[in-house]
């Protein structure tokens, strides 16, 4: 068994380029502020261990949500990518982005 994670910083200066140089903000956060995200990753070889990685992850994820919320550091966006199977991704983009993303796609 394996489980790592992964931290991301994404700064203001790295949204606000975004947003005028390469096509907008397709996730629809603020560019007023700067983010940090985690990634769990986790692998395990044998299905009988299963049950016991998913709830480790599960409940890690909640721990953590938790405890940066109580810091006002939580935010609700999840990227697509990175998804737990749990997760409504796509209720987390920001309003309209969906929308966008769709029309973009098609």
């Amino acid at each position: 068994m394996q489980t790592s994670v992964t931290t991301h910083q994404f700064t203001k200066g790295m949204l606000k380029y975004g947003e005028t140089r390469h096509g907008g903000n397709a996730f629809g956060v603020s560019s007023d502020t700067s983010y940090y995200w985690y990634i769990i990753t986790t692998s395990w070889t044998y299905p009988q261990h299963d049950d016991v990685m998913n709830t480790w992850s599960d409940e890690t994820i909640e721990v953590m949500h938790e405890a940066l919320g109580k810091e006002g550091l939580a935010h609700p966006f999840v990227y697509l990518n990175d998804v737990n199977r749990y997760q409504d991704v796509f209720a987390t983009y920001g309003q309209g982005q969906l929308a966008r993303l769709k029309r973009v796609r098609d």
